[in-house]
């Protein structure tokens, strides 16, 4: 990491980093969490740098080969997503992020669907009154969260 870089380019490389650990590339949720920790270290009130800390804490508990570990992590991640949420609940970001780690988690484990259906439900709310927000793709997996369990059922969606 960059001593002397600017906290919109620390924040840039984590989202980085973490979008690609949301694609499963090995490590980067470790590297993603490393640099959105530095970020939120910069700005700790900051609600993005907060809601993908959280997220990327989330998805370490994911690629994480120690059960313990794996529950805590995203409990923790999900803990720091809900209380941003509840700060920041109207930006789009922090609930696409949160909705998101509470769709992908074992409801068996969790009991988090509920929580990803009342935040798409508000991220389709907010397409509808501004279509512009995110793409017309998000939006319809938006929908299909909303109606069935599981999106990956949805194989119209791949």
């Amino acid at each position: 990491m960059a001593v002397d870089a600017t906290f919109e380019e620390i924040m840039a490389r984590g989202v980085e980093l973490h979008d690609l650990a949301v694609q499963g590339k090995a490590g980067a949720s470790q590297e993603a969490l490393k640099w959105l920790e530095q970020a939120l270290q910069m700005q700790p009130d900051h609600p993005l740098a907060q809601a993908y800390y959280g997220s990327a804490l989330a998805l370490v508990g994911r690629d994480s080969i120690d059960p313990q570990e794996r529950v805590v992590k995203a409990l923790r991640g999900l803990k720091i997503l809900d209380r941003t949420a509840a700060a920041y609940g109207d930006l789009v970001p922090v609930r696409i992020l949160r909705g998101y780690v509470a769709y992908r988690l074992p409801e068996e484990y969790f009991y988090r669907t509920q929580t990803a259906i009342e935040d798409f439900s508000f991220l389709i709310q907010r397409y509808e009154q501004d279509s512009t927000i995110f793409s017309e793709e998000f939006w319809i997996k938006s929908i299909s969260v909303c109606k069935i369990p599981r999106l990956d059922e949805l194989s119209v969606l791949g």
